[in-house]
């Protein structure tokens, strides 16, 4: 598995920020208040950044082969789950930033600043979760095997199928 690219991960979140600001603003000019965000969302983005990590270590424990509870194929599946957050995480973060772009220019209405504060701490979830799933990926990652002496073990890059 490749690694996810931070790279795109800017990108992806730049490129939902903006189609999210250009939907908002048509919604922001046909409605009195803008979409709702609420603040249980940060609650769970950050539940499941904890959950990733916990998994994660006991992936890291895995590759580092020492004792752990985890299996080979749970920790593909924490690999996988990992890269989902990263893009995940990533196309919310463009979300709720653009939440907040919104709700700037109305910062003097008590509702405005309770959303632009729900939005940013729900962006900053987001962050964090990317920024897990990011390392815990890192912790998928096969260790180098060991070199063969006598040359007979497999080749290098071959696949096992």
């Amino acid at each position: 598995m490749k690694r996810t690219s931070v790279t795109v991960l800017v990108v992806l979140a730049i490129g939902v920020g903006v189609l999210s600001h250009a939907v908002l603003t048509v919604i922001a000019g046909r409605a009195p208040t803008p979409v709702p965000v609420s603040a249980l969302t940060a609650v769970l983005l950050a539940a499941l950044a904890i959950v990733l990590w916990r998994l994660g270590t006991g992936v890291k424990r895995l590759v580092n082969r020492e004792e752990t509870s985890i299996d080979a194929l749970s920790a593909a599946r924490v690999a996988m789950a990992s890269k989902a957050c990263s893009y995940g995480g990533s196309g919310l973060l463009g979300y709720f930033l653009a939440q907040v772009v919104i709700a700037l220019p109305h910062l003097g209405a008590p509702w405005f600043r309770q959303h632009a504060i729900v939005a940013a701490v729900s962006a900053l979830a987001c962050l964090a979760l990317v920024v897990v799933a990011l390392i815990v990926e890192s912790w998928c990652a096969n260790p180098p095997e060991d070199d063969d002496e006598s040359g007979s073990g497999p080749v290098r890059g071959a696949s096992a199928a």
